[in-house]
């Protein structure tokens, strides 16, 4: 999907790191505006995150980015890079 408008952008905390999450508003699905949240881990490492409202993507991303984070962490081990 394409993004359109940035709404807003807000640094999220998780453990020592800080991370900038830019939520857009995009085109319309279903007669409602879709929203995406979406944070930047490293270059050319997204994590994104759909819904209707402003407030429904921060959480889903909020929920999600641990999982994203540990995911990572657990794929660099297993490559032997840590």
């Amino acid at each position: 999907m394409p993004y359109h408008d940035l709404v807003c952008s807000e640094k999220v905390a998780y453990g020592s790191q800080q991370f900038r999450v830019n939520v857009y508003r995009g085109a319309r699905k279903h007669g409602r505006v879709l929203h995406t949240a979406e944070t930047t881990l490293a270059p050319g490492d997204s994590i994104v995150s759909d819904g209707y409202s402003v407030d429904e993507v921060l959480t889903n991303l909020k929920t999600i980015l641990p999982l994203a984070l540990h995911s990572r962490l657990l794929l660099r081990e297993l490559e032997g890079i840590s």
